[in-house]
Order: structure tokens, then C-alpha cells, then sequence
């Protein structure tokens, strides 16, 4: 027993689907190149006091000019690290008022201007009084990650 059947069909339609279905057997064959595991960037933190404040976030170039230092320049110009902690530390009841004023504006802020990547960490435990002397100084410290007397704030 022999089944014949036939199916019509016009030549017309042949070409768009022999096309349809070539075309769906070469995108499926494509080999995809395996991604590569990205490295993963991490954070450092560069830890001063007021005794080496100005050694480890500054030096003095051949000019006589103060500079970021090349541990920041290092730490900020490297691809893998994402974030660079600038963490203070230390007893810095000795500075009043002007002395905070000075060390913001000429210092902490053309830092932290630098690079996106700066960030501040830790406390800054001023005498009482002269950091509210000085509000938008203050403020700053605060804004960039910083605390202010946080001993105080219990």
C-alpha cells in the first residue's frame, strides 16, 4: 500500500522561505567569544594625622610649588582602583579657626578638585567652637565623607 499525497504550493513562496529558513540556520551557527571575567576595582585609603598631612597628600615639585603627592597621583591614575579613601586620623585640636579656613581652601579642596575618586573618611576633632566659626568650611568637610568632633555628637 503506497499513501501519495500531494501538498500544492506556488513557486512564489519557495524563495521567501528557503531565504527565512537559511537565514535561521547561519545566525544560529556564529560562535559568540567567551567574555572575559572583568577585573574587579577596588577601594584604598591613604591614612594621615596632622603630624604628616602635608608628607603623605603633598610635596613640593622642583619649582617650589606644593603638588598632590605620588602616592595620591598613583593610587588615582590606576584603572583598577575605583575609590581612594583620603582618612584622617589623629588629634587636630590644635587648629582654630583660620588654621581650618587655610587648610580647606588651599589644600583639602584643589585635592579633593583633582579627581572623582578622592573621598574623605574619619574625624576631625577640632577645639570645640572653631569649626562652627567657620560653617561653610565645615560643611565641606562634611559633605566629602568627613566627620567633625563625632566624639561630641553622642
Amino acid at each position: 500500500m503506497k499513501f501519495k499525497k500531494i501538498i500544492p504550493y506556488k513557486m512564489k513562496h519557495v524563495l521567501p522561505i528557503l531565504g527565512l529558513a537559511g537565514a535561521s540556520v547561519v545566525s544560529s551557527c556564529e560562535k559568540v567569544a567567551p567574555t572575559e571575567p572583568k577585573p574587579v576595582k577596588t577601594e584604598m585609603e591613604v591614612i594621615f594625622d596632622p603630624s604628616t598631612f602635608m608628607d603623605i597628600l603633598f610635596q613640593t615639585d622642583s619649582l617650589g610649588y606644593t603638588v598632590v603627592s605620588d602616592i595620591v597621583n598613583y593610587y588615582v591614575e590606576n584603572p583598577d582602583i575605583k575609590t581612594v579613601y583620603l582618612h584622617s586620623i589623629g588629634d587636630w585640636s590644635s587648629e582654630d579657626s583660620s588654621s581650618i579656613n587655610l587648610m580647606v581652601r588651599y589644600r583639602m579642596r584643589p585635592l579633593f578638585e583633582t579627581s572623582s575618586k578622592l573621598r574623605g573618611r574619619g574625624d576631625f576633632n577640632f577645639k570645640l567652637g572653631e569649626a562652627s566659626k567657620v560653617p561653610e568650611d565645615s560643611l565641606w568637610f562634611v559633605r566629602n565623607g568627613y566627620t567633625i568632633n563625632k566624639q561630641y555628637q553622642r
